[in-house]
């Protein structure tokens, strides 16, 4: 049976070819090109855009739920002041 070359380029019979080898030794794939890189980039890059989006709307949410609680307590107490006098209670 014939070897078979699976590399983008033809290598001459007896020359070796560059393998790469993870830490187990054994062999892995091609790295990635400069387009698959450019791409993953951006890729994340969009991705991060609702994941900040997120992030600043919890945030807004926690602040605007501690002013309405802050407004609610001095609304009632100044409520305890003047409702006695507005209903006419003493």
């Amino acid at each position: 049976m014939p070897e078979v070359s699976r590399s983008r380029t033809a290598r001459p019979p007896g020359r070796p070819s560059p393998v790469g080898l993870d830490d187990t030794g054994k062999p892995v794939g091609a790295p990635e090109g400069a387009e698959q890189i450019l791409s993953d980039a951006v890729m994340a890059g969009f991705g991060m855009v609702p994941v900040t989006g997120l992030g600043v709307e919890a945030g807004f949410a926690l602040r605007r739920r501690a002013l309405e609680r802050r407004a609610e307590t001095s609304w009632g107490d100044a409520w305890e002041q003047v409702e006695p006098r507005w209903s006419g209670r003493r």
